[in-house]
């Protein structure tokens, strides 16, 4: 990724009949002259910016514990590292800052912007319609709630009506109306 950045798209156009050894050589090699990186020194400094030593016994390469920064931070490594040269060979004193401390620092620095960012993600717009909806939604429910306590009430009240409908007609059906006077029956239909 970072050959791509640095590198000119004439630089790529004239590295094409090259073999892949040779032309990630030629490709280093424009990546040190642009960064003006000429000895073994000036490499070791550049790593300084990225690569940072960690604490995990558990992760060891060449006898060495380390971890590479992040690939957004390349740039921003780059930077620091072509500005510290320059302050270097003019002179002026370089602010020492460990890159941990750098590290730690960005770390707090986005997530300070993402929880700000988590907070606002809805425009008021967005959060007023959001509290309508669940007013109505939480009255719609009620309403339901009310409903299928109306149905189980009809529910229960015709089986209550038919209950005493069948014994109403037992009542009617009896014998014992047969063998008055006036039996019920003749009482009830209106004719």
């Amino acid at each position: 990724m970072l050959s791509r950045v640095l590198m000119q798209e004439k630089l790529n156009k004239l590295l094409g009949p090259l073999d892949k050894e040779e032309q990630i050589l030629m490709k280093l090699d424009a990546i040190f002259q642009s960064l003006e990186i000429e000895n073994e020194q000036d490499i070791i400094q550049l790593l300084q910016y990225v690569i940072l030593t960690i604490e995990d016994e558990n992760i060891r390469y060449g006898g060495h514990n380390f971890e590479i920064i992040q690939p957004d931070m390349v740039s921003q490594a780059l930077r620091s590292y072509i500005e510290t040269k320059k302050d270097k060979e003019v002179g002026f004193p370089v602010k020492v800052t460990s890159r941990v401390d750098k590290e730690r620092e960005r770390k707090k620095v986005l997530d300070s912007d993402y929880w700000n960012q988590m907070a606002n993600i809805l425009p008021p717009m967005h959060e007023c319609l959001w509290n309508s909806l669940q007013d109505g939604l939480t009255s719609y429910s009620l309403e339901l709630d009310k409903r299928e306590k109306l149905i189980e009430e009809t529910d229960s009240l015709q089986l209550q009506n038919t209950e005493l409908k069948m014994l109403l007609q037992q009542y009617l059906d009896a014998q014992v109306n047969q063998e008055l006077l006036q039996p019920p029956v003749q009482m009830l239909s209106l004719n």
